[in-house]
Parts: C-alpha cells; structure tokens; sequence
C-alpha cells in the first residue's frame, strides 16, 4: 500500500488542502483511507 499523510500549520488550511487535493484527483479516483 502506497499513501501520504500531510501535516499543515494552522487549522483553517485543512479543509481548503482537502477539497484541492480531492478535487485534483477525481479523475484518478482519489479516496481516503486507513491500514
């Protein structure tokens, strides 16, 4: 299994970089997950 976790400086960066990423990775299926 291959992922990323991403640590980000302040909470009201959290969503904005949540909604980016799964946005920009609709089309590769971009999902979250856990082990």
């Amino acid at each position: 299994q291959g992922g990323f976790e991403i640590y980000v400086e302040g909470s009201e960066l959290g969503m904005p970089l949540w909604n980016a990423l799964f946005a920009a990775g609709a089309d590769l299926n971009v999902r979250a997950g856990c082990p």
